[in-house]
């Protein structure tokens, strides 16, 4: 669907060179999105994945890169949807002997109602299925969570116009 909207700056076209260059380039470097992603750290340590929010593909691919990344080498996820402050609660999970739904179900329910999806708990279910399979003596899996709990107890729902430019101040 092209947008017609004014303010937009149309593709440019390609002429037929440009077209079999490009189309060369992408039959010579084509990886599936887990090797993609795998293949950033061979030279970073970090690496930040970015996606819309609960779009059920981009959640399933973090689902599957889990146990190529411990392969890889990586033992830590962040979770940019999870609280900091339930951090013992995730590692209690992903090494606990039996899984529990409800506590996974508790963990994505806490930070924000929107993120409790199957998807989002089923991240936490292949971590602890990986740290399942593991030797006793390996390093585990983790996911880290990287966000906050917001205090919601705190929020007003009136704010003086006075207040609100103190805010932006």
């Amino acid at each position: 669907v092209r947008s017609t909207a004014p303010d937009r700056i149309p593709l440019p076209e390609l002429d037929d060179q440009q077209k079999r260059e490009l189309v060369g380039y992408l039959a010579g470097h084509w990886q599936s999105p887990e090797d993609y992603v795998i293949g950033k750290f061979a030279d970073r340590d970090i690496v930040f994945l970015g996606g819309w929010p609960r779009i059920k593909h981009d959640v399933e691919l973090v689902q599957r890169l889990i146990p190529m990344l411990y392969s890889a080498g990586v033992r830590d996820l962040g979770l940019p949807y999870g609280s900091y402050e339930f951090q013992d609660t995730v590692d209690y999970l992903l090494n606990a002997p039996s899984y529990d739904e409800n506590l996974a179900r508790w963990l994505v329910f806490k930070q924000f109602s929107f993120w409790a999806y199957a998807q989002y708990q089923d991240i936490y279910r292949r971590a602890w299925e990986l740290n399942q399979s593991l030797p006793a003596d390996a390093p585990r899996f983790r996911i880290v969570h990287l966000n906050y709990r917001p205090h919601w107890e705190l929020a007003t729902t009136e704010m003086s116009a006075a207040d609100s430019q103190e805010v932006w101040d």
